[in-house]
């Protein structure tokens, strides 16, 4: 425990000190205020009521491309890029392999530091609740559950991010890799025409966007949350096999 909390802190400690960990936060608060006040100006100018602003929740998290869930599509790529392309392009990764820690921790710690990150853009978008609640009362349980679907979304996001961070020595193209993986997760059932309703249905089961529509509709499964734990245990298994293959190789 205390060998992870040492690299726990070691890669927060590179987040906070790192620019581009302010720049996102910047950019994220930025937009999510935009499509906030953009959403609400919307609704409450075309209707009133409980019902009216149950459905603005869902547009905010999860109303595509104008939404929380895309915003954290967008930057989650950029915060995870370097946690292992900066570190082997550096030469630092090789003497960090060297210390008497497994690889599961090395993984794991970069995992949690990007989760504490995220989870800290979700904490800067409580003032927005508040300040609503502040307004007029509004159905919480489609808000909280909607807040633990993306807790979720960019614990997964972040897990991708950070297996094709352990594949490359840039940044850029594990920045790349990752966002366009999570586009084709994302999208997978956008174009109900490009396959046959069976194969549709089948897809929908690895579709991120399906599986995080329900949270931001107020519903909890065991099934979504078990997709996502799912999701984030295969991408850090698959980094641990990439670390352990470079240990082998030699390089």
């Amino acid at each position: 425990m205390a060998t992870m909390l040492i690299l726990v802190g070691k890669e927060l400690y590179l987040y906070f000190v790192a620019p581009l960990t302010y720049v996102v936060a910047a950019v994220f608060v930025a937009l999510c205020g935009f499509f906030f006040y953009s959403r609400l100006i919307l609704y409450t100018q075309f209707g009133l009521g409980w019902n009216i602003l149950a459905n603005f929740w869902f547009a905010f998290l999860a109303g595509a491309p104008y939404s929380v869930s895309a915003v954290l599509l967008l930057l989650c790529p950029l915060l995870t890029m370097r946690s292992f392309a900066e570190e082997r392009r550096s030469g630092t990764l090789e003497l960090l392999l060297t210390l008497p820690v497994r690889d599961w921790q090395v993984v794991i710690a970069k995992w949690l530091a990007a989760v504490v990150v995220v989870s800290t853009l979700l904490l800067l978008l409580l003032p927005f609740v508040v300040s609503l609640y502040g307004l007029t009362s509004f159905p919480w349980r489609a808000a909280a559950a909607g807040f633990v679907g993306l807790w979720l979304l960019g614990s997964a996001f972040a897990a991708a991010g950070i297996c094709f961070s352990a594949c490359t020595k840039s940044q850029v193209v594990a920045a790349a890799a990752s966002f366009g993986l999570l586009v084709l997760a994302w999208l997978v059932t956008w174009n109900e025409a490009a396959a046959s309703e069976p194969w549709m249905r089948w897809l929908r089961e690895f579709s991120l966007f399906d599986r995080f529509e329900l949270f931001a509709r107020g519903v909890l499964r065991l099934a979504d949350v078990v997709f996502f734990a799912a999701w984030i245990f295969f991408f850090l298994h698959l980094t641990c096999l990439l670390l352990r293959t470079r240990r082998w190789r030699g390089r």
